[in-house]
């Protein structure tokens, strides 16, 4: 993914690669001013333990996709 956005992973492993997909995604993000940190929607970290909570309660995340 990191070389599909233009960055030079030569000689990097699959999970410095990785890494650099996600800077990538973070400096698309930033050049398109899309906010990606859950502060910038005014989320604090009071606020994960119930964001975890609706989440585990979503199945359909943790059911196996036979297609993959």
């Amino acid at each position: 993914m990191a070389e599909a956005m233009g960055e030079n992973v030569e000689g990097l492993s699959m999970y410095e690669a990785a890494d650099k997909s996600v800077e990538a995604v973070k400096k698309l993000l930033n050049a398109v001013q899309i906010p990606f940190r859950l502060s910038q929607y005014g989320i604090s970290r009071d606020h994960l333990p119930k964001l975890v909570e609706g989440g585990m309660k979503q199945a359909r995340l943790f059911i196996p996709n036979p297609g993959i």
